[in-house]
């Protein structure tokens, strides 16, 4: 029987590869075939709590989060299939004094950036949502234009306009290994058989690393583990509307969903867990975790309190020593693409990074933003990214994970 053929194999069927393969057949690649290894979304973009925010501490991640915006505003026009779910809520990020000094200079780099963000006292944030307790609270930088979007409505409406294109989903098809000839790629292997193609692009998060390592690729990426937590508060109208809050003072974050009538909750990053084994990832919440995450929802939401915990979930995220993505390509083999370590904020900017990838791969070079400070190379050349306007505090806990990234 013969191999399947295809112009390029995308490998991961989460928002980054949905949108990679979007934007591939939109590019004129007739035959571009999206391969999964379960159902659309059964990894972290499933898991995610589908934030869309600008409020970047790097101008290159900026760009890629400010270009994926006008997608979640303007989807029917730009994708024109289904819909992202986009709910427009505003971003709130509070903290103390001892961190406003910095978070102001943050404020001033967002606008230079052309981020519409405000700076807010103390009382100006206690007028934009007099539902917080803002006693303890100094500042707040507000976006107005951001929120929510749908995880697996944005992957969906991808795949399935990648389709009307040309395109082939082949779900539940795993990929063990890639094919290389004469130096370059020329497939992958999966259980369904080998799939010829001179292009393969990696977008399938932690699962990326067996298949590079197969072809001596160890980009600096460790496996965590991270939770929601969920809070059902159905006295509450679903046309409810709340801000969401970055608390950086608690050291956690929420959302509304009027749809659940719920909250969904989550602790810093402070709170993930290492994982060594994909294939055996505990999904379901913790308990502990959902009490702390409830404990500190109440504690700026007072009214929350009567609101009743559920079950949260957990997924895998991948994560870099300077919490910054990698979108690289193989030094030797040509036609292999990856994007590794999106430390949990992948999301939001998936569908400018799957333009800007089809570009790299059809016309040779990105425009649509510049990757070049994403590549690889910067953990060796000396150009990791500056966290200098960073002003929430990483715990012991924290650092010991990240330096799980460092290869042995």
């Amino acid at each position: 029987m013969a191999a399947e053929t295809a112009d390029a194999v995308v490998v991961g069927g989460g928002i980054t590869g949905a949108s990679i393969a979007f934007h591939l057949a939109a590019r004129g690649l007739k035959r571009v075939v999206l391969c999964e290894r379960d159902a659309l979304c059964s990894g972290a973009t499933g898991k995610t709590a589908a934030f869309v925010q600008v409020v970047e501490t790097s101008w290159p991640e900026a760009r890629i989060t400010l270009a994926s915006l006008r997608y979640y505003l303007h989807w029917d026009e730009i994708v024109g299939h289904g819909s992202c779910g986009f709910e427009q809520k505003g971003y709130l990020r509070v903290g103390t004094s001892d961190q406003e000094a910095k978070a102001r200079l943050h404020a001033e780099l967002l606008r230079s950036w052309g981020v519409d963000v405000d700076i807010l006292d103390q009382a100006g944030v206690a007028e934009l949502a007099p539902y917080l307790d803002t006693s303890d609270v100094a500042f707040g930088i507000y976006q107005a234009v951001a929120g929510n979007a749908s995880a697996t409505e944005a992957a969906e409406g991808f795949v399935r306009r990648a389709e009307q294109l040309g395109a082939r989903l082949h779900a539940r098809t795993p990929v063990r290994g890639i094919e290389v000839t004469g130096g370059r790629v020329s497939g992958v292997r999966t259980d369904r058989g080998i799939i010829a193609a001179p292009v393969v692009v990696l977008a399938a998060a932690g699962w990326n690393l067996d298949l590079l390592k197969e072809v001596g690729v160890r980009p600096p990426v460790a496996l965590a583990r991270t939770q929601l937590a969920q809070f059902a508060w159905p006295d509450v109208p679903s046309s409810a509307t709340f801000v969401n809050v970055s608390d950086q003072i608690h050291g956690s974050y929420f959302t509304w969903d009027g749809v659940g009538r719920r909250f969904i909750a989550g602790l810093s990053a402070d709170h993930r867990q290492a994982v060594d084994d994909l294939d055996h990832f505990d999904e379901s919440g913790d308990d502990s975790y959902g009490e702390r995450a409830g404990e500190r929802l109440v504690a700026r939401l007072p009214a929350a309190a009567a609101a009743r915990r559920g079950p949260g979930w957990a997924g895998p995220v991948t994560l870099t020593p300077d919490r910054a993505m990698i979108v690289d390509r193989h030094p030797e083999l040509t036609g292999l693409h990856y994007i590794a370590g999106c430390n949990g904020r992948g999301f939001k900017g998936a569908p400018a990074l799957g333009r800007a990838v089809a570009e790299w791969v059809v016309d040779g070079a990105p425009r649509t933003v510049d990757l070049r400070p994403f590549s690889a190379e910067r953990f060796t050349h000396g150009g990791p990214f500056e966290r200098d306007l960073e002003y929430s505090t990483a715990s012991a806990e924290f650092d010991v994970l990240l330096s799980r990234t460092r290869p042995a």
